[in-house]
């Protein structure tokens, strides 16, 4: 083999390794763009009637729990009625009817990290959970419907979740 083609083979794979690496490198580049910047964030919410107060009071212990598997900081905006407590009746086929009770937590004012804590936003870091306690006394027994929105209404910002909780 004379040194012209060899020359001419070696430029060849050359040119394939370097091609192949250069798609490589650019699905990579798009991968790392869109997963950061795209946010991931997951809202749940667990809701129990607390036992006894003392006063006979009932009232509702709801959980906010926020997970954020992105790679970016996500502030959550909050208003008074972020923490909605509905009670839920029911008509004679068993279909929701109505709420005739509606009650919200004023979430400019919670509990965390047994500080009280006056915002109007909840961050979140990336990959790191954040879980936030709300009380609620309401009058009556019966079915709630808990939600949390935030105040942001926009497409891009909007969070929610909801779950139901059985006041006795």
């Amino acid at each position: 083999m004379d040194t012209n083609r060899f020359k001419s083979i070696t430029a060849g794979i050359q040119s394939i390794i370097f091609s192949i690496g250069l798609i490589v490198a650019g699905m990579w580049g798009v991968y790392e763009f869109y997963a950061t910047y795209y946010e991931s964030l997951d809202l749940s919410i667990d809701a129990t009637q607390v036992k006894d107060l003392g006063d006979g009071e009932l009232v509702i212990s709801i959980k906010l729990l926020i997970k954020n598997d992105g790679k970016r900081k996500i502030a959550i905006p909050l208003s008074d009625e972020s923490i909605i407590v509905s009670r839920v009746l029911f008509d004679n086929k068993g279909r929701i009817s109505k709420t005739d009770e509606r009650f919200t937590t004023g979430i400019a004012s919670f509990a965390y990290h047994d500080k009280l804590s006056t915002t109007n936003l909840i961050t979140s870091l990336p990959n790191s959970d954040k879980i936030i306690h709300f009380l609620v006394r309401v009058h009556k027994s019966g079915p709630y419907l808990i939600e949390f929105l935030s105040d942001d209404k926009s497409d891009s910002n909007y969070w929610f979740a909801n779950t139901y909780v059985v006041v006795k």
